[in-house]
């Protein structure tokens, strides 16, 4: 019997009927040479900002990546439509075939496990890797435009009744044909190299797409860490009201993504809305969810543009506390009734101390925050504004709360500083790679000292051959000077202001800030100092933007104030 990840098909979608009756048929059918891993997202498609293969199966024989399309699926005018069986509505034109999507997806596969094991190159060259198509409920026969498409990788409705292992067999000898004609010598994946592909991609299954650190965990916490992920998606489903108190790197941003993605796919008639509170997250957001079509059913974005969009407030409103404040006035001036049927709430900590804002957003949710449905994510840790509500006016007093405790982004060395600083419990990660932690220390507020600091080390991390692309500069705070300003290069690197995205060659640079909700391989804080108190939440929040190296360049006198467990990371 073939070894499934996970084990157990849990979505209850009627959408994804066809997903669960391939899932049932390749964990009944299949020999034990092969591994099967359903839903698998990655990162490093070609042109998506995320894609997903609905199955990867891989034995020593070679890989397949499996889109399924249950209902039936019809092409006109070189665009796809897909309907239930029980439904003559279809979904809105696609220009992808699913024969593109499972290319895409297994090509991104195969970048993504390169990225991280080079060596894998060779093996991905040399053993015949494939995609196709399973259509349970269509018959493949004369569709428009795919006469290129090979019938041995369709395993459509006329052919459901065969034997699941001779259609797998077929799709991989197709594979090696293709090898054959064109001469090439192959052969098959060694044990070495399906423990490394299985590494992976198990981690990217586990609701943890983009935390490469977490692909050294061990399987048994992995399966928790993706049980809890999915516990917390089936309880929003099942709650209109939800609180998810999670900790930084707990994944509740991807959660907040595919929550909107789920509603987007299984109820299209719904008017929904993803707001956060500051611009990277906000483009961050955008990027994720490129792949599905953004408009007036589907925004994403700030609360800032969302209230411009829909109050025409101006700029000089939005931003001025007092001005917004007046939200009675302001509405007294608009037509503007309930829109969204959901809204979904990122960095919702943020939220806390701007009421007025929260006004406005009760009056665009379809029976308010009260009685609407609304998914609400926030980390009090990171509550770096103060809050302006208390209990007893609390918004959200009466929803369901959910919490997740489990650190999954930052190594074992940060994640233990989070649990030190922070006010909620944070379960922390064991790791076989705890990351790194390096500081520098200045004696003097003089800004070329301070910049002599951080030259050290990014000079080390230069040394190391560490990319531009993993080093994000956060400036603690604005109440000196910054070090940086006009300095475009230091340390042997190009440096950039940080706008979303990850611009090749350069050492992003931006605020702890403006970061919030971010991530990358290594995190320096820079300019810290002990003008005043250091704020646990401002601490906690840049630091816990680490995925693996965290490096601090501060005063002496704040070095001598921070946990002596961060000194010895």
């Amino acid at each position: 019997m073939a070894k499934i990840i996970p084990t157990t098909f849990d979505n209850r979608a009627s959408s994804r009927n066809a997903e669960r009756r391939f899932f049932q048929v390749v964990q009944s059918s299949l020999g034990e040479e092969w591994l099967v891993f359903h839903s698998v997202w990655n990162r490093n498609h070609e042109f998506k900002a995320v894609s997903e293969s609905d199955f990867l199966l891989l034995s020593k024989r070679g890989l397949l990546s499996i889109e399924v399309k249950g209902g039936v699926v019809s092409t006109r005018n070189k665009q796809w439509f897909f309907s239930s069986l029980n439904s003559s509505t279809e979904s809105k034109p696609k220009n992808e075939s699913p024969m593109d999507q499972a290319r895409g997806a297994l090509f991104a596969i195969q970048n993504y496990v390169v990225d991280m094991h080079p060596e894998m190159k060779d093996a991905f060259l040399n053993v015949p890797s494939t995609y196709g198509c399973y259509f349970p409920d269509t018959d493949f026969i004369g569709f428009e435009g795919c006469s290129d498409w090979p019938r041995e990788m369709v395993w459509d409705a006329s052919r459901i009744s065969e034997n699941p292992e001779r259609v797998v067999g077929r799709m991989v000898e197709y594979a090696q044909g293709v090898f054959d004609r064109l001469g090439r010598k192959r052969r098959e994946f060694t044990s070495a190299e399906i423990d490394i592909i299985f590494r992976s991609v198990a981690p990217q299954f586990y609701g943890v797409p983009s935390h490469t650190n977490s692909r050294n965990s061990s399987q048994l916490e992995l399966r928790r860490l993706f049980d809890d992920k999915l516990h917390a998606l089936s309880s929003a489903l099942d709650n209109e009201r939800m609180v998810v108190n999670g900790v930084a790197g707990s994944g509740k941003t991807l959660l907040a993504i595919q929550l909107a993605r789920n509603f987007r796919r299984d109820y299209p008639d719904l008017r929904i809305a993803l707001v956060c509170f500051n611009r990277l997250l906000a483009d961050f957001l955008k990027f994720e969810l490129s792949d599905i079509l953004i408009g007036d059913s589907l925004f994403v974005g700030t609360a800032h543009t969302l209230l411009k969009d829909k109050f025409k407030l101006s700029d000089e409103t939005l931003f001025d506390v007092d001005a917004l404040g007046r939200v009675d006035d302001l509405l007294s001036n608009t037509s503007t009734k309930p829109f969204f049927d959901v809204l979904i709430v990122d960095e919702g900590q943020d939220f806390h101390a701007n009421p007025a804002m929260i006004g406005f957003l009760d009056r665009l949710l379809v029976k308010g925050f009260e009685n609407g449905r609304c998914y609400w994510f926030q980390d009090l840790n990171q509550q770096v504004l103060r809050p302006k509500f208390n209990d007893e006016v609390n918004y959200l007093r009466n929803y369901s709360l959910f919490r997740l405790t489990d650190n999954v982004r930052n190594p074992k060395s940060v994640a233990q500083f989070a649990k030190i600083i922070g006010r909620d419990g944070v379960m922390v990660i064991k790791r076989l790679e705890d990351g790194a932690q390096v500081s520098e220390m200045f004696d003097s507020l003089e800004v070329h000292v301070r910049r002599n600091s951080l030259e050290k080390i990014l000079s080390r991390l230069h040394q190391k051959g560490v990319p531009p692309e993993d080093v994000v500069l956060l400036r603690y705070d604005n109440s000196i000077s910054d070090c940086l300003d006009g300095v475009f290069s230091l340390g042997g690197y190009a440096i950039d202001e940080a706008t979303f995205g990850i611009r090749p060659g350069f050492v992003r640079k931006t605020t702890v800030r403006k970061f919030k909700g971010m991530e990358s391989h290594v995190v320096i804080l820079y300019d810290v100092h002990a003008d005043g108190d250091l704020s646990p939440a401002l601490m906690y929040v840049g630091a816990t933007r680490s995925q693996q190296t965290l490096g601090l360049v501060c005063s002496s006198e704040a070095f001598d104030k921070i946990s002596e467990t961060l000194l010895n990371m």
